[in-house]
């Protein structure tokens, strides 16, 4: 997913110019959240899928829209008004979607969507514990607790869960040894020599830690995993020194090759190949 903004909601030359470099780049089929038809009319002179926003975008590209994403703002009206009328608050996380007809697509085009495809949106819609949540890069991590928090609740109400009183809210971190005593340190390194081991010079990362990220739950699997976790990387040298070795650790930790090691995910492999040696 590539996503380009234009820090606007409504100029139709910047979401025209966005989605014309997004169809240069080769993307196929272009979304927006934005509140003109600048999207449309390049999708349509370019003959690119598009599903546009808040109205139905076909009268524009009669050729291209498949469908728009919509909002009615009704339903939220009417229990705002309704609090107001029984005296009580006005919730400020308020959050409905399609099963309150809060969240809806306009009608589908017959021209463009494939056979089914209308079943299929029946079938979603008909869903009563579908939940659709998504987030894009630094932006999605950010709201992650959030997202995760409502989703949650949705699922309580859904399947009239009970909250369990052994469970544990708080996660353990990953054991930074810096905060350890000397002594402390000491005992920690005999009894795990890992720890003793420093892989991070910048940041005097030890193999300990970066062991202990990869083996906890929802470990690291990749260089950047592993970085996010324990700063191995985020020194002056930029994991100039560190990279091999950490390497190493996620081969043979994972039980994967070297050239199936990505920076953040496929299409990120760190390396290409072995020399005529048959060395990385």
């Amino acid at each position: 997913m590539e996503v380009k903004y234009t820090n606007s909601w409504a100029s139709f030359d910047l979401e025209k110019e966005c989605a014309d470099a997004l169809i240069s780049d080769g993307c196929v089929l272009i979304s927006q959240h934005a509140d003109t038809t600048g999207a449309p009319t390049a999708c349509e002179a370019a003959g690119v899928p598009c599903v546009g926003y808040n109205i139905d975008m076909t009268s524009v590209a009669p050729n291209t829209a498949l469908t728009s994403a919509s909002m009615d703002w009704g339903v939220y009206y009417t229990y705002a008004v309704q609090c107001m009328l029984d005296g009580t608050a006005i919730d400020t996380d308020w959050c409905k979607g399609f099963a309150e007809g809060a969240d809806k697509i306009t009608a589908l085009n017959d021209k463009t969507v494939s056979e089914g495809t209308e079943e299929k949106v029946k079938e979603v819609e008909d869903a009563p514990g579908f939940i659709d949540c998504a987030g894009i890069e630094s932006p999605g991590l950010t709201s992650a607790p959030a997202i995760g928090r409502m989703v949650a609740e949705l699922a309580k109400k859904i399947l009239d869960l009970k909250e369990n009183p052994a469970f544990c809210k708080t996660r353990k971190g990953i054991l930074n040894p810096a905060e350890l005593t000397a002594k402390e340190r000491n005992e920690l390194i005999r009894k795990n020599p890992a720890y003793g081991r420093i892989v991070c010079r910048c940041e005097m990362i030890s193999e300990g830690e970066i062991l202990d990220s990869i083996h906890r739950p929802l470990g690291a699997t990749t260089m950047d995993g592993i970085k996010r976790r324990t700063r191995a990387g985020m020194g002056r040298c930029q994991a100039g020194f560190c990279t091999p070795k950490t390497m190493e650790i996620l081969e043979r930790e994972l039980k994967i090759r070297q050239e199936e090691i990505t920076k953040n995910g496929a299409g990120s492999e760190m390396i290409v190949g072995r020399n005529k040696d048959g060395k990385i």
